[in-house]
């Protein structure tokens, strides 16, 4: 992403769960541990060199919101019941939709847009009633819809997703890091695709770490 800021919380956050972890493996794991400890202390400059001789992790609980919690419990549910319908419409998660309904929940805008971004889809709007022919779900008071309808627009965002997935996997292949730059050639003979390519070309650059792409 682009956001700076949350990349860097969100991979502070990552080492921190790491960090407390090998302290919480360490009896049971020693070895384990002890190297995941030692890949991770140096980044969050601990001095402590052994993680067996470090302080056994307690519950800091000024830290603990019941309220966030509950509402994450929702959300979980939520996009359970959003991939649900995806997978009754044949729709692949890599393929954005436009809309998914909540009804009579009360969910804050940050909630909307984790849930929207976890169901890959441009929205999430709470409504009262539906009159539009959508995919529903229901569970307990929990009711929800999903257009599953793919427009032009759609598909080639789709598209994308797909070229992203594919071309990530063969840096994988090829054990590139973040911090390899690659150059991007292609060859096709269909339009959509080649016009996908032209005008999410920037998008596609950023996604895959490349210097350039080019026919």
């Amino acid at each position: 992403g682009d956001d700076l800021e949350d990349k860097k919380n969100a991979l502070s956050t990552l080492q921190e769960v790491f960090l407390t972890l090998s302290k919480l493996m360490a009896p049971f794991t020693p070895f384990i541990a002890e190297e995941l400890w030692s890949e991770l202390k140096g980044m969050n400059n601990e001095v402590i060199e052994s993680v067996h001789v470090g302080t056994w992790p307690t519950v800091e609980a000024e830290y603990m919101n019941e309220k966030v919690l509950q509402e994450m419990e929702t959300v979980r549910k939520l996009v359970e019941m959003g991939l649900s319908l995806r997978s009754e419409a044949k729709v692949k998660v890599r393929q954005p939709l436009a809309q998914f309904r909540l009804f009579q929940t009360n969910l804050s805008l940050e909630l909307k847009n984790i849930l929207a971004e976890e169901l890959n889809v441009k929205e999430v709007v709470e409504v009262t009633s539906d009159k539009g022919e959508w995919l529903e779900k229901t569970e307990g008071e929990v009711r929800v819809a999903l257009n599953v309808e793919v427009t032009e627009e759609l598909k080639k965002e789709g598209y994308v997703r797909e070229l992203v997935r594919a071309i990530n996997q063969i840096r994988k292949e090829q054990n590139l890091t973040v911090s390899d730059m690659v150059r991007l050639e292609y060859e096709t003979n269909e339009n959509l695709l080649a016009e996908v390519l032209e005008v999410y070309k920037n998008e596609i650059q950023q996604d895959v770490l490349a210097e350039s792409i080019k026919i």
